[in-house]
C-alpha cells in the first residue's frame, strides 16, 4: 500500500491536505480529484460544560428540535464580557430547565450577519424550537430570569 503525501498549511488555518495517488499509481487527472481534507476543530476548547457549540451547518437543524427554552449566544475567541457571560450561563443551565447555545461570531460570520450581531456577547432567545426574540440582560442569574420573563410575556418577533 503506498502512502499518501501530506501537505501541511499555515498552522493558522488547521488544515490537513493529503492526496493520494490514483489506481496504478499514475498521475492522472482523476487522480487530482482524490483528495481528503481534515479540519482541526479545537473551538470547543473553550466550551463551558453543558453549553453546545453550534455552527452555521447545524444551527437551524438543533434549534428546531430543542424543547422548551433555548438561550443561544455570539461570543468571540477574545472577548473578555463573553467569558464571564459563558461562566454566568453555565451556572444558570444547571438550575433552570434551558438549553444553553454558543455561537463563534468570528468563525460562523454568515449566523452572526443573518441575526445582525454587532456587538458581543449577543443573545437571543427560541422557544419550542422557534425565535423569540433578542434578549438584552446583564451577565447575572435574576437579570437573566427578569429578561426572560418580560420577553416571554411580549408577543415573538420576526425570525431574522
Amino acid at each position: 500500500m503506498i502512502e499518501g503525501v501530506f501537505y501541511r498549511l499555515p498552522a493558522a488555518s488547521g488544515i490537513l491536505t493529503s492526496a493520494k495517488p490514483g489506481p496504478g499509481h499514475a498521475q492522472t487527472p482523476a487522480a487530482l480529484y482524490n483528495v481528503r481534507m481534515t479540519t482541526t476543530d479545537t473551538s470547543a476548547a473553550g466550551t463551558a460544560p453543558g453549553i453546545v457549540r453550534l455552527d452555521q451547518f447545524r444551527f437551524h437543524h438543533v434549534l428546531e428540535e430543542t424543547p422548551g427554552l433555548a438561550l443561544v449566544f455570539f461570543t468571540g475567541p477574545y472577548c473578555g464580557a463573553c467569558k464571564v457571560l459563558r461562566r454566568v450561563l453555565a451556572d444558570y443551565l444547571t438550575t433552570r430547565p434551558v438549553a444553553v447555545y454558543e455561537v463563534d461570531a468570528e468563525r460562523d460570520l454568515a449566523l452572526a450577519r443573518e441575526f445582525g450581531v454587532f456587538h458581543l456577547p449577543s443573545m437571543f432567545l427560541y422557544q419550542d424550537g422557534l425565535f423569540h426574540c433578542e434578549l438584552h440582560s446583564e451577565p447575572r442569574a435574576p437579570a437573566l430570569d427578569a429578561a426572560i420573563a418580560a420577553a416571554r410575556a411580549r408577543p415573538a418577533e420576526e425570525a431574522p
